[in-house]
């Protein structure tokens, strides 16, 4: 370890309760760090890695401690560079972790593969209750994933998908699952435009269009028959 990372270690190793690390230019080898030490903390509940450079590898040696770690009960990886292969290997831990009850995953760059990794851990996972993917980069494939293990997971109790790219499709499957328990947090405020924004945004381009040719007709090219 060089200096930094032994001062993080040391530093998560003496926490007690909750501990932020938010914009400390935390990196893979920073993370992994940090996840070594976490296996042996025995008081730390609450762990805020907010704002880093924390990538898929930091992402996947968490996600080793999060399998063994029992005392840990937020996590925050909000703000970092985490692909689908981190939030793939953070989805299996969830398989089998019994303490983590909220997680922060937003404003990342996980797409379908890590959302429908996700999914099958919420179909097994008892514990969690409050679960940010929003800011990410699924589509409608993520978001129907997502909404098949929400008609058998009973215990979320807040999900947050805004700023995704879900159209119409991926919204009316995610509300149309059933779940009375799990509150789907601004889920209208999406990436994607809607059919609705599309056909006014090509009325407005043809009443451009109109405009233009009626000032100047001989500017604009004509289209083809």
């Amino acid at each position: 370890m060089n200096q930094k990372q032994r001062e993080l270690y040391d530093k998560v190793k003496n926490a007690s309760g909750e501990l932020g690390l938010q914009q400390n230019q935390i990196g893979d080898a920073e993370a992994r760090a940090i996840a070594e030490t976490l296996k042996v903390n025995t008081t730390l509940t609450k762990l805020y890695l907010d704002n880093n450079q924390i990538g898929d590898a930091g992402a996947q040696a968490i996600a080793k401690t999060l399998k063994v770690n029992t005392t840990l009960t937020s996590l925050s990886l909000g703000g970092n560079q985490i692909g689908d292969a981190g939030a793939r290997a953070i989805a299996e831990a969830l398989k089998v972790n019994t303490t983590l009850t909220v997680l922060y995953l937003d404003v990342n760059q996980i797409g379908d593969t890590g959302a429908q990794a996700m999914t099958e851990a919420l179909k097994v996972n008892t514990t969690l209750t409050e679960l940010y993917l929003d800011s990410n980069q699924m589509t409608d494939v993520g978001g129907q994933a997502i909404a098949e293990a929400l008609k058998v997971n009973k215990t979320l109790t807040s999900l947050y998908l805004s700023q995704n790219f879900l159209t119409n499709t991926g919204i009316t499957a995610l509300n149309e699952t059933g779940n009375t328990v799990c509150k789907l947090e601004d889920l209208d405020n999406q990436r994607a435009p809607s059919s609705a924004d599309l056909a006014q945004i090509v009325a407005e381009v043809q009443q451009l269009r109109s405009k233009l040719a009626a000032q100047a007709p001989n500017w604009l090219p004509k289209t083809r028959s």
